[in-house]
């Protein structure tokens, strides 16, 4: 949600305005005291990744008053997740594309009949659709918007986010693949010893960076980590280039690097 938003000077108190609302650090303070005490340590060098919560909240509550969503005495939780049933109520799957997804992944299926997967087949594509609609409708309302920052405060946390090895690794002017993963993954486990040969087999040219998901819940969350494991590739001025969620062979990895320029 800070994608697009301008740095402007502002009071010392005041971190961010969010379509008109106000974020001051007394709230910021506030939303940390409500944190467990484990996140402390890593939430205080992301403090850019708490704002970033605080005005994605704020801006979607008035979002949804605006849309004449039902707000009045229901949980900033509940609001929110009424909005999101609202921007994608009107996706849709017609006959056609279940049909075209049977026909296309009967492989997978096996024998059972259209009849009798019609309906999962139906769900399962309805809340892709209603995934598009969402990621959509966030993308528009970033751009739309008016979001200012507080300069002298976001480039001060700006330093202290950068610490972490994933930022590290970005800002090396060398292309990286970053392993996120729990101690106890079985694609973890497959991945671990790729991996490690990547890092033996360019050790000039390219960052290996593993990281703990268990240790580094905050930085994984920067980085939208759903699953562990996860690969994240990444060019040589840093910028995403691709992700995989699960395992990679041998070669599909090697064909994972040589899109981020390691041959």
């Amino acid at each position: 949600m800070l994608k697009n938003a301008k740095l402007t000077k502002m009071k010392p108190e005041t971190l961010a305005d969010a379509g008109g609302a106000q974020i001051t650090s007394a709230q910021l303070q506030s939303m940390l005291g409500e944190m467990p005490p484990e996140f402390l340590p890593q939430l205080k060098k992301n403090l850019i990744f708490l704002l970033e919560q605080r005005v994605a909240k704020t801006v979607l509550i008035q979002e949804a008053k605006s849309a004449g969503v039902l707000t009045e005495g229901a949980a900033d939780e509940d609001v929110i997740q009424a909005l999101a049933l609202h921007v994608t109520k009107s996706a849709t799957v017609p006959e056609e594309d279940i049909q075209k997804f049977f026909d296309a992944n009967k492989a997978m299926i096996g024998e059972a009949p259209y009849e009798e997967v019609k309906g999962p087949i139906q769900a399962m594509l309805l809340q892709e659709k209603q995934q598009e609609a969402l990621n959509a409708y966030l993308e528009q309302l970033e751009r739309r918007v008016d979001i200012r920052v507080n300069r002298d405060w976001f480039e001060e946390q700006s330093r202290l986010a950068r610490d972490n090895p994933v930022d590290k690794a970005r800002s090396s002017g060398k292309p990286s693949v970053i392993q996120f993963d729990a101690a106890t993954s079985p694609p973890g486990e497959i991945m671990q010893p790729l991996l490690e040969s990547l890092q033996k087999k360019y050790p000039e040219t390219l960052n290996v960076v593993f990281v703990n998901l268990v240790e580094e819940q905050i930085l994984g969350a920067r980085y939208s980590i759903r699953e562990a494991s996860t690969q994240v590739f990444y060019d040589k001025s840093g910028k995403e280039i691709s992700r995989n969620a699960g395992t990679l062979n041998a070669e599909e990895l090697a064909q994972q690097i040589a899109k981020i320029g390691v041959n």
